[in-house]
């Protein structure tokens, strides 16, 4: 996957107006999953990354030893990266994992999920629909 179909999958998936948008979302959410995960599963999505945020999750990987959040701990922690707002947090993460399930193959998407399953589950409102992952590209 390239930066530009990354940047391209959560702009789209986000709404964003700008890319800017979507990097900023994508850096926060990123860096949180890449805390989330276990070592292993972190560097395998991070070689599944371009350049900028394989190096973040695999960077993040280091810093908490498997967090293992409860999605409103997750959500909140990326609240706190982008300035506090949760409702923003919540719909960055919806677009950004929206993203990772278009782009990533099946069995990435799949390990994700079983690291992680509850984080999968958060609803996210995006403007004009409402949608539950998996999430399917439209």
């Amino acid at each position: 996957m390239t930066d530009r179909e990354l940047m391209t999958a959560v702009q789209e998936a986000g709404a964003f107006r700008t890319r800017k948008e979507a990097e900023q979302a994508a850096a926060a959410v990123l860096a949180e999953l890449g805390a989330s995960l276990s070592w292993g599963e972190a560097q395998k999505l991070a070689a599944r990354l371009p350049g900028r945020f394989g190096r973040l999750v695999r960077e993040q990987s280091f810093t908490t030893s498997m967090g293992r959040f409860t999605p409103a701990v997750l959500i909140a922690r990326i609240a706190e990266r982008e300035g506090g707002d949760v409702d923003r947090a919540r719909h960055n993460m919806a677009a950004v994992l929206a993203a990772l399930d278009r782009l990533l193959p099946p069995g990435i998407g799949e390990q994700l999920r079983a690291e992680i399953p509850a984080v999968f589950e958060v609803r996210a409102e995006t403007p004009g629909h409402s949608r539950e992952f998996p999430v399917e590209p439209s």
